[in-house]
């Protein structure tokens, strides 16, 4: 992926370092068919002042937003200056290349496209030179490759699952993976330093830091920084695929900049339904479904003992309050874990709760005492 530097535009630039904290990345879709009174042209440029000047948060050149509300009503009132606008034409958008650009070639090479370079400013250029359905293959061709890195085996395939299970609908979420990418994009766009190739003609950035600063409330200045604008370049090698597979991981992880896709994955494999799986004969639907049901036809009873004849309580503590917040405690966790809150409660040492287990030693009684007292204090505080 390609970012043009701002340094051809404007001579600097405002980083407003609190814009994150206004609303999350979000994506507004302009189709340039929509808009014939409105050249193609302008709205290009429209779309490119918006879009590079990301970084200023609310500070913005206000004719070109003006000119842009009128396009997309709505988009001041959202107050969100972490918006992107990404312009549709010949029904794909930049957004859809991007994916493509980190899908291998062999999977490219099935649904018949080659490399492509998106630029981060989601301009549509050279959109008329693609085929028809061309958007469509890119969102086809990353969704087998993300399913690829959603699974645990490489025996589970697409189509032993049905269209409607949350794990396939996951997959085929093309702007949830297209929101995750970008932000990976910007990331990395925000690591590359301001030019030092200064033009003749350019205003020492002293001289523009002190005219902004009369026209900003004093108030406002202190989370906004003017500077020169930074570098272009390549912000992955789409043909490495090596590099690109690593784009995906940190993706996938979050790198601090978003929430890690693990627990969302470990939740979709854990609590699968029968609707899940597709009328296909497989392995994981049958072993699914042998689970399943032997757990059904068995009735487990287990005994676990309540705190409501408890035997003793310190002086001057209300007996109905602490039973209460016990009693919530114990929800928290399993019934192992019960047994063991229990034991604690009725004063017995990790020794003698580990002879009533039928143990040698009183290790792992106390390794699991420390998680549940670290446990205890989080629910706690």
């Amino acid at each position: 992926m390609r970012a043009i530097s701002n340094a051809f535009l404007s001579q600097a630039e405002v980083e407003d370092k609190d814009r994150w904290n206004h609303g999350p990345l979000e994506f507004m879709f302009l189709d340039f068919e929509k808009y014939p009174l409105t050249s193609h042209s302008e709205l290009v440029w429209l779309t490119t002042q918006w879009n590079r000047s990301y970084e200023g948060g609310f500070c913005r050149d206000g004719e070109s937003v003006e000119r842009l509300e009128k396009v997309l009503p709505g988009l001041i009132a959202a107050k969100n200056p972490n918006i992107f606008i990404a312009g549709r034409d010949s029904g794909f958008s930049q957004l859809d290349v991007m994916l493509a650009s980190v899908v291998p070639n062999s999977i490219l090479k099935k649904h018949g496209l080659q490399k492509r370079r998106a630029n981060m400013w989601l301009l549509p250029c050279g959109h008329h030179l693609e085929s028809s359905g061309y958007g469509h293959a890119c969102r086809q061709a990353f969704e087998e490759y993300i399913w690829q890195k959603l699974q645990r085996s490489s025996r589970c395939r697409y189509n032993f699952f049905a269209k409607t299970s949350p794990l396939r609908l996951l997959a085929a979420d093309s702007h949830y993976w297209a929101s995750r990418l970008f932000r990976i994009a910007l990331d990395r766009y925000e690591e590359f330093e301001p030019t030092e190739d200064i033009e003749a003609s350019w205003r020492p950035l002293n001289e523009i830091r002190t005219e902004f600063e009369k026209s900003i409330p004093a108030t406002e200045l202190e989370h906004l920084e003017i500077r020169r604008p930074r570098m272009g370049g390549e912000l992955w090698d789409t043909d490495d695929d090596t590099e690109c597979d690593a784009v995906v991981e940190e993706m996938l992880d979050g790198q601090g900049l978003m929430e890690p896709i693990d627990p969302l994955l470990d939740l979709l494999h854990s609590h699968q339904t029968q609707e899940d799986f597709s009328p296909v004969y497989s392995w994981i639907k049958e072993d699914f479904e042998r689970s399943f049901y032997s757990k059904r036809a068995k009735v487990k009873v287990v005994l676990v003992e309540t705190v409501d004849d408890h035997p003793a309580w310190a002086i001057g503590s209300c007996i109905g309050h602490d039973d209460v917040i016990f009693r919530d405690i114990l929800a928290c966790f399993d019934s192992r874990e019960q047994k063991l809150l229990i034991a604690v409660r009725h004063g017995k040492t990790t020794t003698e709760i580990a002879k009533d287990l039928g143990l040698k030693g009183h290790a792992s009684i106390s390794r699991k005492l420390a998680r549940i007292k670290e446990r205890v204090r989080r629910l706690l505080s």
